[in-house]
Protein backbone atom coordinates (compact mmCIF):
# COMPACT_ATOMS: atom_id res chain seq x y z
CA UNK A 1 0.00 0.00 0.00
CA UNK A 2 2.67 2.32 0.90
CA UNK A 3 4.47 1.58 -2.52
CA UNK A 4 1.50 2.63 -4.51
CA UNK A 5 1.14 6.18 -2.36
CA UNK A 6 4.78 6.72 -3.33
CA UNK A 7 3.63 5.88 -6.62
CA UNK A 8 1.11 8.53 -6.85
CA UNK A 9 3.44 11.30 -5.08
CA UNK A 10 6.19 10.71 -7.97
CA UNK A 11 3.52 10.85 -10.63
CA UNK A 12 2.03 13.90 -9.61
CA UNK A 13 5.39 15.65 -8.28
CA UNK A 14 6.09 15.00 -12.11
CA UNK A 15 3.60 16.20 -13.59
CA UNK A 16 4.04 19.56 -11.41
CA UNK A 17 7.48 20.12 -11.89
CA UNK A 18 7.19 19.78 -15.86
CA UNK A 19 4.82 22.47 -15.82
CA UNK A 20 7.17 25.42 -15.14
CA UNK A 21 9.88 23.77 -17.06
CA UNK A 22 7.61 24.14 -20.43
CA UNK A 23 6.65 27.23 -19.79
CA UNK A 24 10.10 28.17 -19.64
CA UNK A 25 11.06 26.99 -22.97
CA UNK A 26 8.23 27.99 -24.18
CA UNK A 27 8.70 31.87 -22.73
CA UNK A 28 12.52 31.21 -24.13
CA UNK A 29 11.71 30.54 -27.71
CA UNK A 30 9.32 33.19 -27.78
CA UNK A 31 12.42 35.51 -26.62
CA UNK A 32 14.25 34.42 -29.52
CA UNK A 33 11.90 34.76 -32.06
CA UNK A 34 11.76 37.95 -34.36
CA UNK A 35 7.53 37.42 -34.51
CA UNK A 36 5.95 40.44 -33.80
CA UNK A 37 4.28 40.59 -30.30
CA UNK A 38 0.13 40.90 -30.20
CA UNK A 39 -1.08 42.99 -27.55
CA UNK A 40 -3.06 41.34 -24.39
CA UNK A 41 -6.53 41.34 -24.72
CA UNK A 42 -8.07 40.56 -21.33
CA UNK A 43 -11.22 37.81 -21.72
CA UNK A 44 -14.27 39.40 -20.81
CA UNK A 45 -16.61 36.77 -22.50
CA UNK A 46 -16.96 33.15 -23.44
CA UNK A 47 -17.07 34.27 -27.24
CA UNK A 48 -13.99 35.91 -26.89
CA UNK A 49 -12.32 32.66 -24.97
CA UNK A 50 -13.41 30.66 -27.67
CA UNK A 51 -11.84 32.95 -30.56
CA UNK A 52 -8.09 32.63 -28.89
CA UNK A 53 -8.69 29.38 -28.17
CA UNK A 54 -9.52 28.72 -31.90
CA UNK A 55 -5.71 30.23 -32.24
CA UNK A 56 -4.78 26.66 -31.59
CA UNK A 57 -5.47 23.33 -32.84
CA UNK A 58 -4.77 21.76 -29.65
CA UNK A 59 -7.51 24.04 -27.83
CA UNK A 60 -10.56 23.62 -30.46
CA UNK A 61 -11.31 21.10 -32.46
CA UNK A 62 -10.68 17.05 -32.91
CA UNK A 63 -8.52 15.08 -31.75
CA UNK A 64 -7.02 11.56 -31.45
CA UNK A 65 -4.90 10.39 -28.68
CA UNK A 66 -2.13 7.11 -28.35
CA UNK A 67 -1.47 6.55 -24.43
CA UNK A 68 0.95 3.63 -23.16
CA UNK A 69 -0.48 2.51 -20.36
CA UNK A 70 0.65 1.51 -16.63
CA UNK A 71 -2.29 0.05 -14.14
CA UNK A 72 -1.50 -1.00 -10.68
CA UNK A 73 -4.12 -2.18 -9.03
CA UNK A 74 -4.22 -1.76 -4.81
CA UNK A 75 -6.35 -4.69 -3.21
CA UNK A 76 -5.72 -7.87 -5.48
CA UNK A 77 -2.29 -9.72 -5.20
CA UNK A 78 -3.00 -10.87 -9.29
CA UNK A 79 -3.29 -7.38 -10.74
CA UNK A 80 -0.79 -5.77 -9.26
CA UNK A 81 0.82 -4.55 -12.55
CA UNK A 82 -0.53 -4.36 -15.23
CA UNK A 83 0.86 -2.75 -18.79
CA UNK A 84 -0.85 -1.79 -22.50
CA UNK A 85 -2.36 0.73 -24.32
CA UNK A 86 -5.47 3.18 -24.60
CA UNK A 87 -6.48 4.72 -27.69
CA UNK A 88 -8.93 7.66 -27.90
CA UNK A 89 -11.06 10.38 -30.10
CA UNK A 90 -12.02 13.61 -29.02
CA UNK A 91 -13.01 17.03 -29.50
CA UNK A 92 -12.33 19.86 -27.62
CA UNK A 93 -14.02 23.34 -27.18
CA UNK A 94 -12.30 25.56 -25.06
CA UNK A 95 -12.26 25.03 -21.46
CA UNK A 96 -13.69 21.13 -22.23
CA UNK A 97 -13.20 18.23 -24.17
CA UNK A 98 -15.29 14.82 -24.41
CA UNK A 99 -13.31 11.69 -25.50
CA UNK A 100 -13.87 7.88 -26.05
CA UNK A 101 -12.08 4.88 -26.72
CA UNK A 102 -10.49 1.66 -25.32
CA UNK A 103 -8.29 0.29 -23.84
CA UNK A 104 -6.42 -2.88 -23.35
CA UNK A 105 -4.35 -4.25 -20.35
CA UNK A 106 -2.17 -7.72 -19.80
CA UNK A 107 -0.89 -8.61 -16.38
CA UNK A 108 0.17 -12.14 -14.88
CA UNK A 109 -1.98 -13.94 -17.94
CA UNK A 110 -5.05 -11.82 -17.29
CA UNK A 111 -6.27 -9.72 -19.76
CA UNK A 112 -8.50 -6.40 -19.39
CA UNK A 113 -10.48 -4.95 -22.39
CA UNK A 114 -11.86 -1.70 -21.16
CA UNK A 115 -14.34 1.00 -22.94
CA UNK A 116 -13.95 4.46 -21.84
CA UNK A 117 -16.01 7.53 -21.60
CA UNK A 118 -14.62 10.88 -20.36
CA UNK A 119 -14.68 14.51 -19.83
CA UNK A 120 -11.98 16.87 -19.29
CA UNK A 121 -11.87 20.20 -18.09
CA UNK A 122 -9.34 23.12 -18.80
CA UNK A 123 -10.24 25.40 -15.76
CA UNK A 124 -7.53 27.65 -16.18
CA UNK A 125 -7.14 30.79 -18.39
CA UNK A 126 -3.44 30.78 -17.11
CA UNK A 127 -2.52 27.20 -17.79
CA UNK A 128 -4.95 25.80 -20.57
CA UNK A 129 -3.19 22.69 -21.27
CA UNK A 130 -3.66 21.49 -17.59
CA UNK A 131 -6.90 19.57 -16.83
CA UNK A 132 -9.00 17.26 -15.04
CA UNK A 133 -10.64 14.00 -15.74
CA UNK A 134 -13.91 12.57 -15.13
CA UNK A 135 -15.46 9.34 -16.82
CA UNK A 136 -16.60 6.34 -16.88
CA UNK A 137 -16.64 3.02 -19.06
CA UNK A 138 -17.24 -0.71 -19.12
CA UNK A 139 -13.84 -3.55 -18.31
CA UNK A 140 -14.27 -7.07 -18.77
CA UNK A 141 -11.22 -9.58 -17.68
CA UNK A 142 -10.38 -12.77 -19.18
CA UNK A 143 -8.52 -15.51 -17.53
CA UNK A 144 -8.93 -14.55 -14.27
CA UNK A 145 -7.22 -17.50 -12.06
CA UNK A 146 -9.51 -18.98 -9.63
CA UNK A 147 -10.08 -22.36 -7.42
CA UNK A 148 -12.95 -24.89 -8.25
CA UNK A 149 -14.96 -25.39 -5.18
CA UNK A 150 -17.92 -27.80 -4.69
CA UNK A 151 -20.12 -25.03 -5.01
CA UNK A 152 -18.99 -24.36 -8.96
CA UNK A 153 -21.65 -23.18 -11.31
CA UNK A 154 -19.22 -23.15 -14.50
CA UNK A 155 -15.97 -22.98 -15.26
CA UNK A 156 -16.17 -19.71 -17.11
CA UNK A 157 -13.45 -17.49 -15.73
CA UNK A 158 -14.18 -14.26 -17.09
CA UNK A 159 -16.32 -10.90 -14.95
CA UNK A 160 -17.16 -7.53 -16.19
CA UNK A 161 -17.10 -4.56 -14.32
CA UNK A 162 -18.66 -0.46 -14.08
CA UNK A 163 -16.01 1.51 -13.49
CA UNK A 164 -15.27 5.58 -12.62
CA UNK A 165 -12.22 7.70 -13.15
CA UNK A 166 -10.80 10.92 -11.93
CA UNK A 167 -7.54 12.29 -12.02
CA UNK A 168 -5.93 15.11 -13.59
CA UNK A 169 -3.01 15.67 -16.48
CA UNK A 170 -1.04 18.13 -18.74
CA UNK A 171 -0.59 18.69 -22.58
CA UNK A 172 3.02 19.41 -23.60
CA UNK A 173 2.84 21.53 -26.64
CA UNK A 174 5.06 21.18 -29.39
CA UNK A 175 5.15 22.52 -33.10
CA UNK A 176 6.05 21.09 -36.68
CA UNK A 177 6.08 23.72 -38.93
CA UNK A 178 2.18 24.75 -38.61
CA UNK A 179 1.30 21.53 -36.49
CA UNK A 180 1.03 21.41 -33.25
CA UNK A 181 1.23 18.35 -31.23
CA UNK A 182 1.38 17.64 -27.49
CA UNK A 183 2.69 14.68 -25.41
CA UNK A 184 -0.14 14.08 -23.12
CA UNK A 185 0.59 12.90 -19.57
CA UNK A 186 -1.84 12.02 -17.07
CA UNK A 187 -2.75 9.71 -13.26
CA UNK A 188 -6.29 8.38 -12.85
CA UNK A 189 -8.09 6.57 -10.26
CA UNK A 190 -10.50 4.05 -11.09
CA UNK A 191 -13.17 2.56 -9.01
CA UNK A 192 -14.48 -0.90 -10.66
CA UNK A 193 -17.26 -3.21 -9.52
CA UNK A 194 -18.68 -6.24 -10.49
CA UNK A 195 -22.42 -5.36 -10.34
CA UNK A 196 -23.37 -7.42 -12.67
CA UNK A 197 -22.82 -10.40 -10.94
CA UNK A 198 -24.19 -9.36 -7.45
CA UNK A 199 -28.03 -10.73 -8.45
CA UNK A 200 -26.22 -14.20 -8.35
CA UNK A 201 -23.91 -12.87 -4.90
CA UNK A 202 -21.13 -13.67 -6.64
CA UNK A 203 -19.86 -16.52 -8.41
CA UNK A 204 -18.24 -18.89 -6.03
CA UNK A 205 -15.97 -20.14 -8.58
CA UNK A 206 -14.38 -16.90 -9.24
CA UNK A 207 -11.17 -15.79 -6.78
CA UNK A 208 -11.69 -11.97 -7.77
CA UNK A 209 -12.68 -9.25 -5.51
CA UNK A 210 -15.97 -7.56 -5.73
CA UNK A 211 -14.74 -4.03 -6.08
CA UNK A 212 -11.61 -2.88 -7.59
CA UNK A 213 -8.98 0.14 -6.95
CA UNK A 214 -6.49 0.78 -9.63
CA UNK A 215 -4.37 3.78 -9.87
CA UNK A 216 -3.87 4.72 -13.96
CA UNK A 217 -0.70 6.26 -15.11
CA UNK A 218 -0.78 6.88 -18.84
CA UNK A 219 1.56 9.09 -21.43
CA UNK A 220 1.74 9.53 -24.83
CA UNK A 221 0.73 11.61 -27.88
CA UNK A 222 -2.21 13.82 -28.66
CA UNK A 223 -2.59 14.89 -32.11
CA UNK A 224 -5.08 17.30 -33.55
CA UNK A 225 -6.93 16.62 -36.42
CA UNK A 226 -6.06 20.14 -38.49
CA UNK A 227 -3.14 21.98 -39.03
CA UNK A 228 -2.55 25.16 -37.84
CA UNK A 229 -4.21 28.24 -39.27
CA UNK A 230 -1.70 30.16 -41.51
CA UNK A 231 -0.04 33.24 -40.55
CA UNK A 232 -1.84 36.29 -41.66
CA UNK A 233 0.20 37.68 -44.70
CA UNK A 234 1.66 40.88 -44.16
CA UNK A 235 0.18 43.74 -44.52
CA UNK A 236 0.68 45.49 -47.63
CA UNK A 237 3.73 48.61 -47.56
CA UNK A 238 1.71 52.32 -47.04
CA UNK A 239 2.78 54.31 -50.37
CA UNK A 240 2.93 57.68 -49.01
CA UNK A 241 2.63 59.61 -52.08
CA UNK A 242 3.75 63.46 -51.55
CA UNK A 243 1.28 66.09 -52.06
CA UNK A 244 2.18 68.01 -55.50
CA UNK A 245 3.89 71.14 -55.35
CA UNK A 246 1.45 74.38 -54.83
CA UNK A 247 4.10 77.22 -53.94
CA UNK A 248 1.15 79.94 -53.57
CA UNK A 249 -1.22 77.86 -51.68
CA UNK A 250 -4.23 78.33 -53.94
CA UNK A 251 -5.12 74.82 -53.97
CA UNK A 252 -3.76 74.17 -58.03
CA UNK A 253 -0.28 71.89 -57.88
CA UNK A 254 2.40 74.07 -59.98
CA UNK A 255 2.15 71.96 -62.98
CA UNK A 256 -0.86 73.10 -63.59
CA UNK A 257 -1.34 76.96 -61.88
CA UNK A 258 -1.37 79.07 -65.02
CA UNK A 259 -1.14 81.89 -62.73
CA UNK A 260 1.88 81.85 -59.93
CA UNK A 261 2.33 83.70 -57.52
CA UNK A 262 -1.60 84.37 -56.45
CA UNK A 263 -2.01 86.22 -53.21
CA UNK A 264 -3.04 84.30 -50.19
CA UNK A 265 -6.71 84.12 -49.45
CA UNK A 266 -7.35 84.63 -53.42
CA UNK A 267 -10.14 82.71 -55.12
CA UNK A 268 -8.69 80.82 -58.16
CA UNK A 269 -10.58 79.16 -60.84
CA UNK A 270 -9.48 75.60 -62.45
CA UNK A 271 -6.28 76.86 -63.47
CA UNK A 272 -4.92 78.51 -60.89
CA UNK A 273 -6.01 82.16 -61.67
CA UNK A 274 -7.94 84.66 -60.22
CA UNK A 275 -12.18 85.02 -60.55
CA UNK A 276 -13.23 88.63 -61.62
CA UNK A 277 -14.11 90.26 -58.61
CA UNK A 278 -18.26 90.09 -58.35
CA UNK A 279 -20.28 93.05 -60.28
CA UNK A 280 -21.37 95.89 -58.13
CA UNK A 281 -25.35 95.67 -56.99
CA UNK A 282 -27.42 97.40 -59.83
CA UNK A 283 -27.90 101.22 -58.82
CA UNK A 284 -30.38 102.92 -60.86
CA UNK A 285 -29.09 106.88 -61.29
CA UNK A 286 -29.87 109.32 -59.49
CA UNK A 287 -30.54 112.51 -61.60
CA UNK A 288 -27.78 114.37 -63.41
CA UNK A 289 -25.59 110.36 -62.82
CA UNK A 290 -24.36 108.60 -65.45
CA UNK A 291 -26.16 105.80 -66.69
CA UNK A 292 -24.44 102.02 -65.96
CA UNK A 293 -25.65 98.54 -66.19
CA UNK A 294 -23.13 96.98 -64.20
CA UNK A 295 -24.84 94.10 -61.80
CA UNK A 296 -28.06 94.75 -63.16
CA UNK A 297 -30.35 91.89 -64.00
CA UNK A 298 -33.60 90.60 -65.26
CA UNK A 299 -36.56 92.49 -63.29
CA UNK A 300 -34.29 95.75 -62.29
CA UNK A 301 -35.59 98.89 -63.60
CA UNK A 302 -33.96 102.10 -64.27
CA UNK A 303 -35.74 105.59 -64.66
CA UNK A 304 -33.66 107.41 -67.61
CA UNK A 305 -34.05 111.07 -65.91
CA UNK A 306 -33.35 113.87 -68.41
CA UNK A 307 -34.49 111.87 -71.61
CA UNK A 308 -37.19 114.83 -72.08
CA UNK A 309 -38.98 115.95 -75.38
CA UNK A 310 -40.29 118.68 -77.13
CA UNK A 311 -43.63 119.90 -76.01
CA UNK A 312 -46.43 118.09 -76.84
CA UNK A 313 -44.61 116.10 -79.31
CA UNK A 314 -42.07 113.08 -79.26
CA UNK A 315 -39.06 114.68 -80.58
CA UNK A 316 -36.18 114.09 -78.14
CA UNK A 317 -34.08 117.18 -77.18
CA UNK A 318 -30.23 117.18 -77.34
CA UNK A 319 -29.76 116.47 -73.89
CA UNK A 320 -32.17 113.30 -73.85
CA UNK A 321 -29.83 112.13 -76.79
CA UNK A 322 -26.73 112.28 -74.81
CA UNK A 323 -28.68 110.62 -71.93
CA UNK A 324 -29.53 108.03 -74.69
CA UNK A 325 -25.90 107.79 -75.86
CA UNK A 326 -24.69 106.78 -72.40
CA UNK A 327 -27.63 104.24 -72.37
CA UNK A 328 -26.29 102.63 -75.61
CA UNK A 329 -22.91 102.19 -74.85
CA UNK A 330 -24.12 100.31 -71.67
CA UNK A 331 -25.86 98.00 -74.28
CA UNK A 332 -23.21 97.23 -76.34
CA UNK A 333 -21.21 96.61 -72.99
CA UNK A 334 -23.11 93.95 -72.24
CA UNK A 335 -24.22 92.04 -75.31
CA UNK A 336 -26.77 89.75 -72.88
CA UNK A 337 -29.33 92.29 -72.26
CA UNK A 338 -32.28 92.72 -73.47
CA UNK A 339 -34.77 95.23 -72.22
CA UNK A 340 -38.57 97.01 -72.57
CA UNK A 341 -38.71 100.89 -72.97
CA UNK A 342 -41.99 101.88 -71.08
CA UNK A 343 -43.47 105.24 -71.38
CA UNK A 344 -45.28 106.75 -68.58
CA UNK A 345 -47.95 110.02 -68.84
CA UNK A 346 -49.17 111.87 -66.18
CA UNK A 347 -53.25 112.07 -65.31
CA UNK A 348 -53.60 115.22 -67.23
CA UNK A 349 -55.88 114.63 -70.31
CA UNK A 350 -57.79 111.12 -71.59
CA UNK A 351 -56.43 108.62 -70.97
CA UNK A 352 -56.91 107.21 -74.83
CA UNK A 353 -54.19 110.65 -75.79
CA UNK A 354 -51.82 109.53 -72.67
CA UNK A 355 -51.41 106.30 -73.83
CA UNK A 356 -50.62 107.21 -77.73
CA UNK A 357 -48.75 110.01 -76.28
CA UNK A 358 -46.56 107.41 -74.20
CA UNK A 359 -46.21 104.51 -76.76
CA UNK A 360 -45.33 107.53 -79.34
CA UNK A 361 -42.28 108.58 -77.54
CA UNK A 362 -41.41 104.47 -76.16
CA UNK A 363 -41.36 103.76 -80.31
CA UNK A 364 -38.56 107.24 -80.77
CA UNK A 365 -35.97 105.98 -77.51
CA UNK A 366 -36.30 102.94 -79.52
CA UNK A 367 -35.29 104.13 -82.63
CA UNK A 368 -32.43 106.25 -81.75
CA UNK A 369 -30.76 103.55 -79.98
CA UNK A 370 -31.40 101.36 -82.75
CA UNK A 371 -29.82 104.36 -84.60
CA UNK A 372 -26.93 104.14 -82.14
CA UNK A 373 -25.79 100.48 -82.89
CA UNK A 374 -28.40 98.53 -80.58
CA UNK A 375 -30.05 95.39 -81.85
CA UNK A 376 -33.53 95.89 -82.49
CA UNK A 377 -34.25 92.78 -81.87
CA UNK A 378 -32.81 93.44 -77.88
CA UNK A 379 -35.72 96.04 -76.89
CA UNK A 380 -39.86 96.50 -77.02
CA UNK A 381 -41.19 99.12 -76.40
CA UNK A 382 -44.26 99.64 -74.66
CA UNK A 383 -46.65 102.94 -74.12
CA UNK A 384 -48.11 103.01 -70.40
CA UNK A 385 -50.08 105.99 -70.50
CA UNK A 386 -51.18 106.80 -67.19
CA UNK A 387 -51.67 103.77 -65.79
CA UNK A 388 -48.48 103.02 -63.98
CA UNK A 389 -48.28 106.21 -61.43
CA UNK A 390 -45.77 106.38 -59.38
CA UNK A 391 -46.50 109.72 -57.01
CA UNK A 392 -49.39 111.80 -56.50
CA UNK A 393 -51.28 113.50 -59.84
CA UNK A 394 -52.94 116.22 -58.15
CA UNK A 395 -49.60 117.71 -57.48
CA UNK A 396 -46.98 119.27 -59.70
CA UNK A 397 -44.16 117.69 -57.89
CA UNK A 398 -46.12 114.38 -58.27
CA UNK A 399 -47.00 114.56 -61.96
CA UNK A 400 -43.38 115.95 -62.82
CA UNK A 401 -42.58 112.31 -61.24
CA UNK A 402 -44.83 110.32 -63.27
CA UNK A 403 -43.77 111.70 -66.59
CA UNK A 404 -40.91 109.25 -67.32
CA UNK A 405 -39.41 106.97 -69.37
CA UNK A 406 -37.95 103.45 -67.74
CA UNK A 407 -35.72 100.69 -69.09
CA UNK A 408 -36.31 97.39 -67.62
CA UNK A 409 -34.20 94.56 -67.91
CA UNK A 410 -36.52 91.72 -69.40
CA UNK A 411 -33.39 89.02 -69.51
CA UNK A 412 -29.62 88.85 -69.56
CA UNK A 413 -27.42 90.84 -67.01
CA UNK A 414 -24.22 93.11 -66.40
CA UNK A 415 -21.69 91.24 -66.20
CA UNK A 416 -18.41 90.77 -68.63
CA UNK A 417 -18.26 86.98 -70.91
CA UNK A 418 -15.00 85.35 -69.02
CA UNK A 419 -13.71 85.01 -72.28
CA UNK A 420 -10.52 86.16 -73.82
CA UNK A 421 -12.22 87.61 -77.31
CA UNK A 422 -13.39 90.44 -77.31
CA UNK A 423 -16.52 91.74 -78.18
CA UNK A 424 -17.07 93.11 -81.63
CA UNK A 425 -18.20 96.06 -81.94
CA UNK A 426 -21.56 96.82 -84.21
CA UNK A 427 -20.83 97.10 -88.02
CA UNK A 428 -24.67 97.93 -89.34
CA UNK A 429 -24.90 101.29 -90.44
CA UNK A 430 -27.01 103.50 -88.67
CA UNK A 431 -30.57 103.10 -89.19
CA UNK A 432 -32.42 106.28 -90.63
CA UNK A 433 -34.03 108.66 -88.22
CA UNK A 434 -38.09 107.74 -88.35
CA UNK A 435 -39.49 110.44 -86.27
CA UNK A 436 -43.14 109.11 -85.26
CA UNK A 437 -45.84 111.52 -86.35
CA UNK A 438 -46.48 114.19 -83.64
CA UNK A 439 -50.05 113.25 -82.02
CA UNK A 440 -51.63 116.83 -82.21
CA UNK A 441 -53.21 117.42 -78.49
CA UNK A 442 -56.85 118.46 -78.39
CA UNK A 443 -58.04 121.81 -78.19
CA UNK A 444 -58.41 123.27 -75.14
CA UNK A 445 -58.59 126.61 -73.14
CA UNK A 446 -56.23 125.10 -70.38
CA UNK A 447 -53.33 124.21 -72.88
CA UNK A 448 -53.70 127.13 -74.95
CA UNK A 449 -53.49 129.15 -72.07
CA UNK A 450 -50.36 127.46 -70.34
CA UNK A 451 -48.34 127.77 -73.95
CA UNK A 452 -48.84 131.35 -73.86
CA UNK A 453 -48.00 132.06 -70.25
CA UNK A 454 -44.52 129.99 -70.56
CA UNK A 455 -43.36 130.29 -74.62
CA UNK A 456 -39.68 129.31 -73.92
CA UNK A 457 -39.85 126.56 -70.99
CA UNK A 458 -38.89 123.13 -72.18
CA UNK A 459 -41.98 120.35 -71.84
CA UNK A 460 -40.48 117.55 -69.10
CA UNK A 461 -41.08 113.82 -70.44
CA UNK A 462 -43.99 113.00 -71.38
CA UNK A 463 -46.00 116.53 -71.14
CA UNK A 464 -49.47 114.76 -70.76
CA UNK A 465 -51.59 117.24 -73.53
CA UNK A 466 -49.31 119.93 -73.56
Amino acid sequence: MNDIRSLCLLALASVSASIPAVSQAQETSASSSPSPTLPTVPVSTEGEAKSEASLSPLRDGGYGAILATYDKTLDDDVLKNSYGGTGLLGYRDGFYALETGIAYTTGNDVDRQAFKLKVLLFPFESLPMAYGVLGGGLSRYYQYPHSFTPNQVSENNDFYTADLAAGLGYLFPFKSGNYEWAVRAEVLYELGDRFLERQDDFRTDIDAPSTFHDVVLNIGLHLPFRKMAPPPPPPEPVVVVAPPADSDGDGVPDEQDQCPGTPPGTQVNEVGCPLPPPPPPCKPPLAGERISLAGCGTGDVITLHGVNFEFDKSKLTPNAKTILNNVADELREYPSISVELAGHTDGKGSDEYNQQLSQARADSVRAYLVEAGVASERMTDVGYGESQPVADNETEEGRELNRRVELKILGGNGVHETTDAAVPAATTEPAPTVEPPAVEAPATEASAASAEANPFVEATPFEAGQ
